[in-house]
Parts: structure tokens; sequence; C-alpha cells
């Protein structure tokens, strides 16, 4: 009898003990769940206050746009008139450089007829 007595204690010490236990880790979860809440509640804040800062600065930079517009880079600069001493490169030029010379000689340029060999009666003046 004595000896089924105390396995009952025991029996109910363990369940008081579990049970306590048991509390102790609601206390706890509800605990946490808690600060849980919290802190979804301040990320969410954060978020909208980072969406408004992010529109301030959108809204501030085409203020400023509209204010300060943006300067087109200056034009490049024009290109450089050829020296004399460089060679033509253009055979246009060097064609009528020659024409030039040419002309101390000779007013009228003579067109050939290659076909018949014959000079044509075409002048041009220049």
């Amino acid at each position: 009898m004595f000896g089924h007595q105390i396995k009952e204690m025991e029996e109910k010490l363990k369940n008081c003990e579990a049970q306590k236990e048991l509390t102790a880790l609601r206390h706890k979860l509800e605990l946490l769940e808690e600060e849980k809440k919290e802190c979804s509640i301040r990320c969410f804040k954060a978020e909208q206050e980072v969406k408004d800062l992010q529109f301030i600065v959108e809204k501030q930079k085409k203020l400023q746009a509209d204010v300060n517009p943006p300067t087109a880079p200056p034009p490049p600069p024009p290109p450089l008139p050829p020296s004399a001493t460089e060679p033509a490169s253009n055979p246009l030029s060097s064609l009528l450089a020659l024409i030039r010379k040419r002309r101390n000689i000779s007013k009228d340029i003579l067109l050939v007829d290659q076909e018949s060999a014959k000079v044509s009666g075409i002048h041009l003046s220049i």
C-alpha cells in the first residue's frame, strides 16, 4: 500500500512539473508571438517610410531638373583647315590644283574624244 501511494505521488509530481514546464513554454510562446507582431509592424512602417522617401527624392529630382535643365555638351570644334604643306588627299582637290597650275599655260582645255581620237570642238573655259 505504501509503495503504491509513493508511485501515485511521484506520478502527480511528474505531472505537476510537466504542467509547470508546459505553462512556462506557453507563456514564452505568447511573448515571442507578441514580439513577432511588433517586429512585423515596425517592418511595415519602415517599408512605408522607404517608399515615401523614394517618392520625395524622385519629386525633388524632377523639380531640380525643371529648375536647372541639363546643359548640352559644347559642340565639337570645327575641323582644322588643311595646311599648305600637307599633300592633298582628295583627288578632286588634286585635279583642281593641277588645273590652276596649268591655267597659267592655257585658258582653254580641249576635250579629246577617245573613240575617234579627234579633238572635238568643245572647249571649257576656266
